[in-house]
């Protein structure tokens, strides 16, 4: 068995935590549970606890063991513990929950031995005992360990329980994690980098700056104030809401609106207004002139100041905010000077001629339909166009 055991992605907000669970661990819907903490976070549900629960025929109320994410996890693990098949237990943003509260003493079953079994078993609580011996009953196992294991009165991690966790630096205050808990996990840094999927803004004249090229220097800015690396944002921090031909075919538009909503909202609020005495190094300021030596002149703003009388964003001051980083304009492909498909209809046929000169026909049923997109996708964007088209 693969020894995974227990794990924490940690880096800046939007650097791919997640993402990276998914890279790194064969992680799919059929054998991972997920769940994400936060300050209401407890025991009961994250293990599972006693609830009403409402006859829909006779509508009789009646009490049962709910279990939570841990303990269908958990069932889950010794279920497929003889195949060996790997479960995955994700907690997002472990840090935003109480994790003493939380864990309870599960706490104890992290310490795992050189198999991967837990050091140290726990007794269940009553009701807990009963349903994991509903679910886990009709099990046996050879290992005078294990014995106790379908009865549900020991509870034991198998090798194949993993339990996999995200954590954002820049939250690590709301419930501080204390080194009992850390030195039984395994800590994988998440760095900062340019994930190379032209991710672009656009002003208002159809001017677009490269997102990697303006993250690069606001992250200087960031750790110029905040002499730390944990406010810094990543390459995933913002997604992209509008997509876009251009040179590079995987480009893709983040627009001021939500450049303005969301990245700069977040460093208005969670930085740099806290700094506005720092003039050298505060970014919200606009560019007003140059003085006679040609320097530039700038006036400081608030997050107030990107929208105008009625709400909507004042692109003009976007504009002169981001005078101050010098960013080089990404070449745009005008819509007459890309390639495109020329796609037709005949009776029960589809024609389809691509730029490189391929011409497709297939009959219009959903056999085909798939066979035809793939094509056109690889090619250029015309999916779009054939949707019309097949209605």
């Amino acid at each position: 068995m693969k020894m995974v055991q227990q794990v924490i992605y940690y880096g800046a907000p939007g650097t791919g935590k997640s993402y990276g669970i998914k890279r790194n661990h064969d992680v799919n819907k059929d054998n991972s549970f997920r769940t994400t903490f936060h300050p209401d976070s407890d025991y009961s549900t994250f293990v599972g606890c006693y609830k009403p629960i409402k006859d829909e025929e006779s509508g009789e109320i009646s009490y049962d063991f709910v279990p939570q994410v841990f303990t269908e996890a958990y069932i889950k693990a010794w279920e497929n513990y003889a195949v060996g098949m790997q479960i995955f237990l994700i907690i997002e943003e472990i840090n935003r929950g109480n994790c003493a509260q939380i864990f309870g003493d599960l706490f104890q079953l992290l310490d795992r031995d050189e198999q991967g079994f837990s050091d140290y078993e726990i007794k269940p609580e009553k009701d807990l005992q009963d349903y994991l011996a509903k679910h886990l009953g009709g099990l046996t196992f050879t290992e005078e360990r294990l014995a106790k294991i379908p009865s549900g009165t020991e509870l034991i991690l198998p090798p194949n329980f993993n339990i996999i966790a995200t954590m954002n630096t820049s939250d690590q205050s709301l419930f501080p994690i204390d080194s009992a808990f850390k030195r039984r996990w395994s800590w994988r840094y998440t760095a900062i980098k340019d994930a190379k999927m032209d991710y672009r803004f656009e002003m208002a004249d159809g001017t677009q700056y490269g997102w990697w090229d303006f993250l690069r220097q606001v992250n200087d800015s960031i750790k110029a104030v905040t002499e730390s690396e944990d406010k810094k944002m990543g390459y995933f921090f913002v997604h992209p809401n509008k997509k876009q031909r251009s040179t590079d075919e995987r480009a893709t538009i983040v627009t001021l609106d939500l450049f303005v909503s969301k990245v700069l909202f977040y460093l208005w609020t969670d930085i740099f207004k806290d700094y506005a005495e720092d003039v050298e190094n505060n970014i919200f300021r606009k560019f007003v002139k140059k003085d006679e030596n040609g320097n530039d002149i700038y006036e400081p703003l608030t997050f107030n100041d990107f929208f105008d009388e009625v709400g909507a964003v004042d692109t003009t001051v976007v504009e002169s905010f981001l005078v101050q980083f010098h960013l080089e304009p990404k070449e745009v492909v005008a819509e007459d000077e890309t390639d495109s498909s020329v796609i037709t209809s005949k009776d029960n046929r589809i024609i389809v001629t691509l730029p490189n000169g391929k011409v497709i026909q297939e009959d219009k049923n959903n056999q085909t339909f798939a066979a035809v997109i793939r094509d056109i996708a690889t090619s250029n964007h015309g999916a779009i166009e054939i949707l019309k088209t097949m209605k």
